[in-house]
């Protein structure tokens, strides 16, 4: 197991751990067109003056499945799905993924026969296929668009110069109101889009969107924490104490025991050296031994034994029910989720990856670019923090030196980065209207969300009981009441906001 690239269901990313569902024959994605745009590389020089030698296409997919073509008296809408980090997009994104089922395409098949509904979704610059293509000056040759020198391009910035120029550039009837749905960071761009974009953004959903930027974010782990004793999604203080303990004893057994290779064996690590590194041992431990599925939480999974919070717990506590010390109760636990596949406990060996210009399936280099040049979001286990994990051992310094190996970025330029790129955007509350903030207790990432609000064109609502945007999911006959009335918010506040009209709202600008 590389626990450096986790599937969606083997630990959880450094952010929303979305991709799309596996093909499935059952999808009809039939009348879901894929196509190709041009945009500036640097929209800031949009007539390319620098002669950068690059040209980037840009995938999209448009259904008109909802447009009413022999209904003109009808309004226009066109909902867009933004895209953002992880694993490329596929057609289903519109027909039925975790990206904008249960809030866009369910609200646009609650509007068959009041209005016509355009749906789009925009892959964002550097993930998926829409990388742009570099040439040396000199010889005409190819040059990695992953390059170091090449990523100057990648930002939330330009994505969402995408995504405005995009907007501009689609030939729907005067007056078409567009609508921007996203969870997590692409919930970010959503509501920023709106806050930079007004006079071509009608109206935003932002799901799970972390907007308050953070380098250094102890409150990822605290908040796992928390879930561990969330009585509603099944934790308790008996199961957060277990996995405190846990990592406590473990913790003794590597630094005061020397005990490597038992540790080795009860973990399923590849190498039982590999725990002399420092670095090694800040992976292994400070950010636990196990997956605690609170980003993930699906109350009514079936693709496993332990694949969401309550079945964690159960299993701990029957495990330390039958005599097992809280250490062997997280070994039965990591045995479990792991499988039969060792894990290869590297950090030399992650650093090279993410320093590899190379195009893979999971778009870590692009995301990670992100967190250095942007958003931090480092999800750090500190000495004095409440994380469930080995306190102390991951410090902000190890996410510094992945900055500073794979794109020679020190720590002040990271820490300046995020700072300058608050700064930018803001307090969205002080800078936008219509735009509706959609956050569940459980997710982590809820730490860094709008949570409360008293302004009703910045209305929040919190959803019990539920993990990174799983309202957005597509809809189960599992799901509980608390997912159908967010569905139900969000269906509701963009069709009051729908019948507005445009021209009603103020202009505001980034100083």
């Amino acid at each position: 197991r590389d626990i450096l690239n986790p599937s969606p269901d083997d630990g959880e990313p450094l952010l929303t751990g979305d991709g799309t569902f596996d093909d499935d024959d059952d999808v009809v994605d039939n009348d879901v067109v894929v196509d190709y745009m041009e945009q500036p590389i640097d929209h800031s020089d949009p007539l390319n003056a620098n002669s950068i030698n690059a040209t980037l296409l840009q995938r999209y997919f448009y259904s008109d499945r909802h447009v009413m073509t022999h209904e003109e008296m009808l309004p226009t809408y066109a909902f867009l799905c933004v895209g953002g980090e992880g694993p490329a997009m596929d057609k289903s994104v519109l027909v039925d993924s975790v990206h904008c089922t249960g809030d866009m395409l369910e609200l646009a098949k609650r509007l068959d026969g009041k209005a016509s509904v355009h749906l789009f979704s925009l892959e964002h610059r550097y993930y998926g296929e829409s990388y742009p293509t570099f040439l040396d000056d000199q010889h005409g040759n190819s040059v990695p668009a992953l390059a170091t020198q090449n990523m100057k391009y990648l930002s939330s910035k330009q994505a969402l110069a995408d995504l405005a120029n995009f907007v501009d550039k689609q030939l729907l009837p005067p007056p078409t109101k567009w609508v921007t749905f996203g969870g997590s960071y692409p919930g970010f761009l959503a509501a920023m889009a709106r806050q930079l974009y007004p006079h071509i953004i009608h109206a935003a959903v932002s799901s799970s969107a972390p907007v308050h930027l953070l380098v250094d974010f102890t409150g990822y782990k605290e908040r796992q924490a928390w879930d561990l004793q969330y009585e509603t999604i099944g934790g308790s203080a008996d199961c957060l104490k277990i996995v405190l303990d846990g990592h406590v004893e473990l913790a003794a057994a590597i630094v005061a025991d020397d005990d490597y290779q038992n540790v080795a064996d009860m973990f399923g690590l590849c190498d039982a050296s590999s725990l002399l590194s420092e670095r090694n041992l800040g992976m292994f431990l400070g950010d636990g031994v196990v997956d605690i599925p609170a980003q993930n939480n699906d109350p009514s999974c079936q693709h496993g034994s332990v694949c969401n919070v309550r079945k964690v717990c159960d299993l701990l506590k029957e495990v330390q029910d039958s005599g097992a010390s809280a250490l062997e109760s997280l070994a039965r636990l990591s045995e479990q989720q792991q499988g039969f596949d060792c894990v290869d406990l590297d950090w030399n060996r992650t650093l090279e990856q993410l320093s590899d210009t190379a195009i893979e399936p999971y778009n870590w280099r692009s995301w990670l670019w992100q967190t250095c040049t942007e958003v931090g979001y480092y999800q750090t286990c500190e000495a004095n923090s409440l994380c469930p994990f080995g306190r102390g051992y991951h410090l902000i310094d190890m996410d510094y030196e992945i900055c500073q190996v794979a794109y020679g970025l020190s720590q002040e330029q990271v820490q300046q980065n995020v700072e300058d790129t608050s700064k930018f955007y803001g307090d969205i509350r002080q800078r936008a209207t219509r735009v509706l903030s959609v956050n569940g207790d459980v997710d982590p990432w809820s730490v860094l969300a709008i949570l409360e609000s008293e302004d009703p064109l910045m209305p929040a609502h919190v959803v019990k009981g539920a993990s990174h945007h799983f309202w957005t999911h597509p809809v189960k006959e599992t799901d509980n009441q608390d997912i159908k009335d967010a569905r139900d918010i969000i269906h509701l506040k963009v069709m009051e906001w729908l019948e507005q009209l445009g021209d009603e709202e103020v202009v505001v600008t980034t100083k």
